[in-house]
């Protein structure tokens, strides 16, 4: 796994092209931007209120893409909870 960083600004190429990608979605519409290239990957993430909201979102859109497929996902927290 690469260095893993976390900031409100781009620090890259890749979080600033999400960034600009997500600044043309329109008022009220949420969004989450995946870019990889060959040494390097980004998230960008717009609209929800924090990190756990878009983690819920990303479980549920990987759930939806595997049922699609005939499979399907469980993932267990820390706690013990399934999600």
């Amino acid at each position: 796994m690469n260095e893993v960083k976390r900031d409100e600004e781009p620090f890259d190429d890749l979080t600033e092209l999400s960034n600009r990608m997500l600044d043309h979605l329109p008022d009220g519409v949420q969004g989450i931007v995946l870019l990889r290239n060959e040494t390097e990957s980004a998230i960008g993430a717009s609209g929800w209120g924090d990190d756990t909201e878009i983690i819920l979102q990303m479980i549920e859109s990987l759930k939806a893409i595997l049922k699609s497929r005939g499979m399907d996902v469980s993932i267990m927290t820390d706690e013990g909870f399934y999600v």
